[in-house]
């Protein structure tokens, strides 16, 4: 029981960012998880705070395990382009290439680096791992390898999210589109990019309770500057009003170009030009047209 209740034991390597135990990164590809993880690395090998957030535990060492063939050029060179030096970084960065995350991987992790408490293990990519993703008997093995290969150490997954749009015109956020995958995982972190410069950091899990926060990139892939920090209901909010500014504005940019091109029209002239313009069908537009549609009652009050 006393092995049970390690209560010196802090909960996060950052407060509300990354687990002490497993953090699963996820997003699309070429979202940036990478660059967060590297950014990371370079704020823990420079004393620095991660995201405006201090590093809660001393690190002794980082271990990147990366399955992409170029994972160690990529990381060495975005640490270098970061500002990280040779001496900073020294013997506590050690980065590894890695064919498969399987058992194998795990166990030559285990006897040739022995992780323990004080180390940072990065597994750079689950999408790499041995199994079905939606298999829970796999799925529950590749977290165990894992579990079993770092021991103490604080350790980070990163997973590719769905690109594949449904119906709702949303894409999953579900780490490699899996249930499985995101039940296993303790804590997620989810990257969105935002147009070229901007990203959308959300946390949840079941050691506290979620954020999401907006990122601004730097001049570096490694770069991210903390621009706000809401709780996922104000984050809705303040998307649910973006969303409704944007259809007020789309709504008003349509009535004008109905006033330029289409004023003195029959309905249905009116209607196969506005489709042909911005899309939906003719029926779609006349209905919209009617005095109790919104273009309708947009025009009438002009």
């Amino acid at each position: 029981m006393q092995d049970a209740i390690q209560l010196d034991r802090p909960t996060w390597l950052v407060e509300g960012l990354v687990s002490s135990s497993l953090t699963l990164l996820s997003g699309k590809p070429k979202s940036g998880k990478s660059g967060l993880v590297q950014g990371l690395i370079a704020a823990i090998l420079r004393n620095e705070p991660f995201l405006e957030r201090p590093v809660l535990r001393e690190v002794r060492r980082i271990i990147v395990v990366g399955t992409d063939p170029d994972a160690v050029i990529e990381y060495r060179d975005r640490l270098l382009d970061a500002g990280v030096t040779v001496e900073e970084a020294g013997d506590r960065l050690v980065i590894v290439k890695a064919l498969r995350l399987n058992a194998e991987l795990c166990r030559l992790v285990a006897e040739e680096l022995r992780p323990a408490a004080g180390d940072v293990v990065v597994l750079d990519h689950l999408s790499d791992m041995e199994g079905d993703f939606n298999s829970q008997a796999d799925v529950a093995n590749v977290f165990g390898n894992i579990r079993a290969a770092t021991g103490e150490a604080a350790v980070v997954v990163l997973a590719h999210s769905s690109t594949a749009v449904g119906q709702n015109g949303f894409s999953s956020k579900k780490p490699l589109g899996s249930t499985v995958i995101e039940g296993k995982a303790r804590w997620i972190i989810h990257l969105e990019p935002r147009g070229a410069s901007q990203r959308i950091l959300t946390t949840r899990g079941n050691s506290g309770r979620g954020e999401v926060l907006r990122l601004e990139t730097g001049d570096h892939a490694a770069d991210f500057l903390v621009g706000s920090v809401e709780t996922p209901e104000e984050a809705q909010i303040a998307g649910r009003r973006s969303r409704n500014k944007s259809t007020l504005e789309k709504r008003a940019e349509q009535c004008r170009w109905y006033e330029a091109n289409c004023k003195g029209l029959s309905k249905a002239e009116a209607s196969r030009r506005l489709s042909k313009e911005f899309g939906d069908t003719m029926n779609t537009w006349a209905n919209r047209l009617t005095p109790s549609g919104w273009l309708g009652q947009m025009l009438a009050r002009r």
